[in-house]
Order: structure tokens, then C-alpha cells, then sequence
């Protein structure tokens, strides 16, 4: 992600990459480099820190740190985000998918009966 990137933009990315529809709550949860917890919530909940409100670069992550990305509470789909690098590189235009492991499931899968 560019560093300018909000973690709103950031969750945006996850969910398209996986092909989520974006209509849950998500929220952000880490540890920055003095080891203190952080907390970011989706613009529509009702407690901020919001995740618009900071931007990749400002998250005080160390290089090669995680990122737990909750998704929709009912369900909780659970992503971990690893920061790879922050910079100006005019090649960091999006978000690279860096590592996957088999076939993401459905968000709805069909019942059947």
C-alpha cells in the first residue's frame, strides 16, 4: 500500500482482493513499536479511533510486524497483515498480495437442502 493509504483503504483492499463484499464492520488491532496497543474501528461504529483516521505510515508498525484485520463479527473472518516496507517507491501504487495459501471460501455459501 502507498504509505498515504488510510487503513480504511487498507480494509478495502483485503476485501476486494478476497472477494468480500464490504457491507460488516471490520476493525485493526496491533501492536506499535513502544509495544502499545492499538485499535482502529470501521467508520460506522459508534467508538473511534476510526481507520480513516490514520494512514498506513502513521501506524508506528516495525518492519516485518502483524496486523490482526477482524471482518464482519458474526462470522469473524481473521486476516493477518504484515508490513513489508513504507516508503515514497512510486511502484507502490496498491496493495500486493505477498502470500496465500488455497482457495479463499465463499463470504455466502449456497445452502442446500
Amino acid at each position: 500500500m502507498p504509505p498515504d493509504a488510510s487503513l480504511d483503504e487498507l480494509a478495502g483492499a483485503i476485501l476486494q482482493a478476497f472477494k468480500l463484499d464490504s457491507d460488516h464492520l471490520y476493525d485493526f488491532r496491533y501492536r506499535d513499536q513502544r509495544g502499545n496497543s492499538r485499535i482502529y474501528n470501521h467508520p460506522y461504529t459508534d467508538e473511534g479511533p476510526f481507520t480513516w483516521e490514520i494512514t498506513v505510515a502513521e501506524t508506528d508498525l516495525a518492519r516485518k510486524a502483524e496486523m490482526e484485520f477482524t471482518f464482519d463479527y458474526g462470522d469473524s473472518w481473521q486476516f493477518k497483515v504484515r508490513l513489508e516496507k513504507v516508503g515514497t517507491d512510486p511502484c507502490l501504487l496498491g496493495l500486493e498480495l505477498v502470500e496465500s495459501a488455497g482457495t479463499p471460501p465463499k463470504q455466502y455459501p449456497q445452502t442446500e437442502f
